[in-house]
């Protein structure tokens, strides 16, 4: 349709630019894998490099399903989008941290990972968060820190109005509400 068409001067050329990405991950393709990669399509569409670092989590216990959804998919890519993108498991004391925040242009967290937003700003990088989990209350360590990593992110995306809710009673200029979207899976199911 006219409406889904979008003229390729009104989209921004990201050629040249390394976006560092890194999400939680416990192991398995679901919510935040899948908005990744619909994001990761759109940036590499746009000329961008993209690195893609999934932390893992406690209670990290890969099935397989991460490695293999992510093959489908890019077996739709373009050669030279396949070359400008990386994925990587890391732990949190991984020395490819360091070296994945020293080589990138602009950073992107899924979730409020305060070490993320910390090495962004030590190295003067933008920082934009997606958070796609509601904000707890009290006042644990963890529930702290991510709530000083939000706060100090550049940009923040949430994924519905009742996650936005939960993190800004009153909105900041720099927030936003983003749906996250996928891309449907081409292989059948008996």
């Amino acid at each position: 349709s006219s409406q889904s068409m979008v003229s390729s001067s009104n989209i921004a050329d990201l050629t040249g630019i390394r976006v560092l990405m890194l999400a939680p991950c416990l192991g398995k393709f679901g919510g935040i894998e899948t908005f990744c990669i619909a994001l990761i399509e759109d940036l590499l569409k746009r000329g961008a490099s993209i690195r893609l670092l999934r932390k893992k989590v406690a209670g990290f216990d890969s099935d397989g399903s991460i490695e293999s959804s992510e093959k489908e998919i890019r077996k739709t890519w373009e050669r030279e989008e396949r070359e400008r993108f990386e994925s990587q498991f890391v732990n949190r004391s991984d020395p490819l941290l360091r070296e994945a925040f020293d080589s990138c242009d602009l950073v992107h967290l899924h979730n409020p990972l305060a070490e993320g937003v910390w090495m962004a700003k030590r190295r003067n990088l933008p920082c934009v968060i997606t958070v796609y989990n509601w904000r707890r209350k009290g006042i644990h360590p963890r529930l702290l820190a991510w709530r000083w990593a939000a706060r100090n992110a550049d940009r923040r995306w949430y994924i519905s109005e009742f996650v936005w809710n939960t993190w800004e009673k009153q909105r900041h200029p720099n927030s936003a509400r983003l749906p996250v979207v996928s891309r449907m899976p081409t292989e059948t199911t008996p």
